[in-house]
């Protein structure tokens, strides 16, 4: 039940990509990121292709270097006024429900069907990068922008996110939701190793009126996208490292900082057990954020078990009560063996998204692994009345059925797995496999085998 690693190496800068630093709000489900915790892949060719002068988002200008060193107390703060205006000239343009119901169903669309370039269109590239980099410069003073890195993710995103779909995943448009007043499109993935998080998509009209994406949050993650750009898109330092591949300050960096981006490169090389150890290493204060505490966990789900249940613990203990958190914290729950909050903060999370058939199916699974069947029935039972459509909760139903000796809906269900979702049982050897034996040699079987035949 452990949460799917997903995002979180995900978008992870790899090869020779960025070293990233963050400086006063630090950094984060990520989880996993993630990536799990959520960062970029930018891989050895992408970097090498633009290692000349970088252009702004549809110009074919340079764009030049912002270099805040050179400039005065007044003039920094005008020029971070004037980037907070350009990435909210659009915040009047309000997405209606069901223009933000088209664009995600597009967006589902695109990534079932593998099409990364139709993909990489839903989104407004120019707003997200001039959101990254205000976020970015606003935290940590002075850089220079590269601005291909961000788009170079954004592109990205779709390769990650198909491959981890793959043939045995799912994607699915869940419906429009609203947070602090905004509308966002909801979208459920299970990966193919059966990781389960939620997207909610944030859109805005762009100047030509249409609507297009300009941020999304990621459910396992805790943050949206452009947070976790802006907090890596940083280095504090040029020396040994090429200019045109990386941001970096443009003043000396504080001794946190640079034992911060030392623990992003030792994480983009994998190697993940120093990444750790220099995160320790930072003040108290910086460590103890909350995106510091998600960055944290993404880092240690990737070194090892026990590094990601102690993270966890670190995470819970200051944050225990953040709604948005809950399936993240569901995994430390469930590795300390404390069912009853594992149920709850799966059930809490289910709350502040509207239901899933998904979540239903998680709370199933972990009574069946505490032998609790008759609840596990009556909510699996209960789930599939308004949903369907998810097929893992059928094989718990089951599982449940068979333990339970209800062999009448055991029956019930065979027939839904196999005419429904086309499960390859062999009904003439049926009772050589332990987990049916019983069933195999009761009479219900015989009846309900003689039913298919008849069909």
């Amino acid at each position: 039940m452990t949460y799917l690693e997903k995002f979180s190496q995900a978008f992870a800068l790899e090869n020779k990509g960025l070293i990233m630093n963050n400086s006063k709000r630090s950094f984060r489900r990520y989880v996993l990121l993630l990536c799990t915790g959520l960062v970029l892949v930018i891989s050895e060719q992408v970097a090498a292709v633009d290692q000349t002068v970088t252009q702004p988002i549809g110009s074919e200008k340079p764009a030049p270097k912002i270099k805040f060193s050179k400039l005065n107390n007044a003039q920094k703060e005008a020029e971070l006024k004037s980037l907070e205006s350009k990435s909210s000239q659009n915040s009047q343009s309000q997405v209606s429900a069901q223009e933000l119901t088209v664009l995600s169903l597009k967006f589902v669309k695109a990534l079932q069907n593998g099409n990364q370039i139709l993909f990489a269109e839903y989104f407004d590239k120019d707003v997200i990068v001039r959101k990254s980099l205000h976020d970015a410069i606003a935290k940590l003073g002075d850089l220079n922008v590269k601005r291909n890195m961000v788009v170079q993710g954004i592109n990205n995103i779709a390769k990650i996110l198909i491959s981890k779909v793959g043939l045995r995943g799912h994607v699915k448009f869940l419906r429009v939701i609203k947070r602090n007043g905004i509308y966002r499109g909801l979208i459920r993935f299970r990966f193919n190793n059966e990781e389960l998080t939620y997207l909610e998509l944030i859109a805005q009209k762009d100047k030509k009126n249409d609507v297009k994406i300009i941020d999304f949050y990621d459910a396992m993650l805790g943050r949206n996208y452009t947070t976790i750009v802006s907090q890596l898109l940083v280095a504090p330092e040029v020396i040994k490292l090429d200019p045109d591949k990386i941001l970096y300050f443009t003043k000396k960096p504080l001794s946190f900082q640079q034992l911060y981006a030392k623990s992003i490169g030792y994480y983009n090389k994998g190697n993940y057990k120093d990444a750790l150890k220099s995160l320790r290493m930072l003040p108290a204060k910086f460590k103890a954020t909350k995106n510091m505490l998600l960055l944290q966990v993404q880092i240690a789900k990737a070194a090892s078990r026990n590094d990601y249940r102690e993270a966890l613990m670190l995470l819970e203990s200051q944050y225990s009560n953040v709604p948005e958190l809950a399936l993240l914290l569901s995994d430390y729950y469930y590795f300390t063996k404390q069912y009853p909050l594992v149920s709850k903060s799966i059930s809490q999370y289910a709350e502040l998204i509207g239901g899933d058939i998904a979540l239903d199916n998680l709370r199933v699974k972990l009574l069946i692994n505490q032998k609790k069947y008759s609840q596990a029935i009556k909510i699996g039972e209960q789930a599939i009345k308004h949903d369907s459509s998810y097929e893992d909760i059928y094989w718990l139903l089951l599982k449940a059925y068979l333990q339970s000796f209800q062999y009448q809906q055991v029956g019930n269900v065979l027939d839904v797995l196999i005419d429904k979702y086309d499960a390859k049982i062999d009904l003439d050897h049926f009772y050589k496999d332990q987990f049916y034996r019983e069933y195999g040699y009761s009479k219900q079987f015989k009846k309900w085998k003689q039913s298919r035949s008849s069909k």
